[in-house]
């Protein structure tokens, strides 16, 4: 299976989703469905890529501004200043001269940090002199994974604005991947040298995760000031990767509980989904809510699936398939328009809760907490709270076209031909 089918899977078109039950919705709905559609999870190859989001982001370990003796020294000539420095496209003539500048300037910038997290590693570790060798081959080769891919990534034929713009979010997405893989791999072959004291390996490791949110959030702003393609940091959509990483590893048991657990919060809430979800919408996904329920491997294939969408929210597309192609687009859409509700929201306290949560889960998987409902109350609390106070109506609109076209592959929405060629006006505002 290519790796776009990987992608769009929607969960809302050939999977199910965690979603509302049957009993909140119109009568007969699911019954009248039932022939139509059904469940066939094992069509979908799932491809776990292990994107790791290391959380504790608000925790300013090693972070730009270091001191003292056993902490890191700030880096210099950093490559990418702050977004209130740069200036912004003035002309569409400038187009291909900024562009090539944001791919120089973002592959130097992550030649620095491999640099520099070598130099740091050599300090600390008191590594041999062989091994300077092996890591400055490091940098020649993520240096070579970024020429061989960029060139293939640029000759993509885009049709319209927003497929134009995923292809240098593309770039960006695989930079970090290949920046955060290689620096992973030096801490290993760095303790394959040498005996690292287990508190150098766990700052390293934490400075190793911090540098990857760093980089992106920075190339982002790059990405935004010098091209105009403006994105949110996907803060959300990466905590959503961690709660899903450890829910996978729960029991069947535990793993039923916390399915009904899930669904019975999203009844409470349903008048507030109701606001950005057509009723037609929401009858199709109790019906899918109601064949996965039946099916712990099914849920935990689905969770896979979410997974995988978004770790590759961004990988260009290469099929003929139409209607493939818009539900994809659909699903790379709304996770933009979620992630920037959570961005606008700026605070420390989705990172907290996320982590929370995640903690909570894991002491109750392992018997050392008894009480799971407070945790995921709060959760949910804070999601529906942060999505109601930075949703207007535009949004909530724009996100009823999207869900229904993730659903059943068309809208007649009057603002479809717009959302799907520029996206979204919520995420272009800046």
């Amino acid at each position: 299976m290519s790796d776009l089918k990987l992608m769009t899977w929607t969960i809302f078109y050939k999977a199910p989703h965690i979603s509302l039950p049957a009993t909140v919705f119109s009568t007969g709905a699911a019954d009248k469905l039932k022939g139509a559609y059904s469940l066939n999870v094992n069509n979908f190859d799932i491809e776990l890529e292990g994107t790791i989001r290391f959380a504790d982001e608000f925790m300013d370990i090693f972070g730009t501004r270091r001191s003292g003796k056993n902490e890191v020294a700030r880096k210099d000539n950093e490559v990418l200043p702050e977004k209130s420095h740069f200036k912004t496209r003035r002309t569409d003539l400038e187009i291909n001269a900024k562009s090539n500048e944001f791919l120089d300037q973002m592959a130097i910038y992550g030649k620095k940090e491999i640099t520099y997290l070598a130099k740091h590693l050599q300090k600390i570790f008191n590594v041999k002199d062989d091994f300077v060798t092996i890591l400055s081959d490091k940098v020649k080769d993520y240096e070579r994974k970024l020429k061989k891919y960029i060139p293939a990534a640029i000759k993509y034929d885009a049709k319209c604005d927003i497929d134009k713009e995923n292809i240098y979010l593309d770039i960006a997405a695989y930079s970090n991947m290949v920046l955060h893989n290689t620096e992973k791999e030096m801490l290993s072959l760095a303790l394959n040298n040498t005996k690292g004291n287990s508190t150098d390996v766990q700052k390293v490791n934490e400075f190793i995760c911090k540098t990857r949110i760093d980089h992106m959030k920075r190339v982002l702003d790059f990405l935004c000031a010098k091209i105009n393609i403006c994105r949110p940091y996907p803060g959300f959509s990466e905590y959503v990767v961690d709660l899903i990483d450890e829910i996978i590893k729960s029991s069947d048991s535990k793993l039923a509980d916390l399915f009904k657990l899930a669904t019975v919060k999203v009844e409470e809430r349903v008048n507030f989904f109701k606001s950005f979800i057509k009723q037609n919408v929401l009858d199709m996904l109790s019906l899918k809510l109601r064949y996965i329920s039946q099916d712990l491997n099914a849920i935990r294939k689905t969770l896979a699936i979410v997974k995988s969408i978004i770790n590759s929210r961004y990988k260009m597309m290469k099929s003929d398939d139409d209607d493939l192609k818009l539900r994809t687009k659909a699903v790379r859409i709304l996770l933009d328009v979620i992630d920037k509700a959570f961005n606008i929201q700026s605070d420390d306290l989705t990172v907290i809760t996320f982590d929370t949560t995640v903690k909570a889960i894991r002491h109750w998987q392992n018997g050392n907490r008894g009480d799971i409902e407070t945790p995921i109350k709060l959760l949910f609390d804070h999601i529906i709270s942060v999505l109601r106070e930075n949703w207007a109506l535009a949004t909530r609109q724009e996100v009823m076209t999207l869900t229904e076209v993730l659903t059943f592959g068309y809208s007649y929405d009057e603002g479809f031909n717009d959302l799907f060629a520029r996206g979204s006006r919520f995420v272009r505002e800046t």
